[in-house]
């Protein structure tokens, strides 16, 4: 694995976004390549600078899976854009909250409404220590796919 990570994170479904969400969030704008494990994505400030353009491939189950990023210039990124895929846009935020910060993302266009809360973690030992959170609501989602 020399040139992917593991990611180790809990995933927490939420009724809503939490009150007092920072001003300041990130645009993921993802693109998911039918029948693949790939996803092309493109981050944007909140006034929407662009901050990256990458290839991303995660695969693997449970609590810790496997991620791999290609990053991209603008010429690499829009000639794999011409391969279309199914969109999803996003809003992430960093939510402070009992001493861990949390990612919160809250989806656009046809999945408006879905509100997920993440955190990442050092190993699969933090992640089971990581209760759900009171701002959650609702239990957490165990596992992880890009095929979401």
């Amino acid at each position: 694995m020399k040139y992917a990570r593991i990611e180790t994170e809990r995933r927490f479904l939420l009724a809503r976004a939490p009150d007092r969400l920072p001003a300041e969030y990130r645009r993921i704008r993802d693109w998911y390549l039918e029948g693949t494990r790939l996803r092309l994505r493109r981050v944007e400030d909140s006034q929407g600078n662009v901050l990256a353009l990458k290839l991303g491939q995660k695969y693997g189950a449970g609590l810790s899976t496997t991620m791999t990023n290609l990053y991209l210039t603008a010429a690499e990124y829009d000639l794999l854009r011409a391969l279309g895929g199914r969109p999803i846009v996003k809003r992430r935020y960093a939510y402070p909250h009992a001493g861990l910060t949390f990612s919160v993302d809250v989806f656009e266009d046809e999945l408006a409404g879905l509100v997920l809360a993440e955190i990442e973690l050092e190993d699969e030992r933090a992640a089971e220590s990581v209760t759900v959170p009171d701002f959650a609501h609702l239990p957490s989602l165990d596992g992880n796919s890009m095929q979401r």
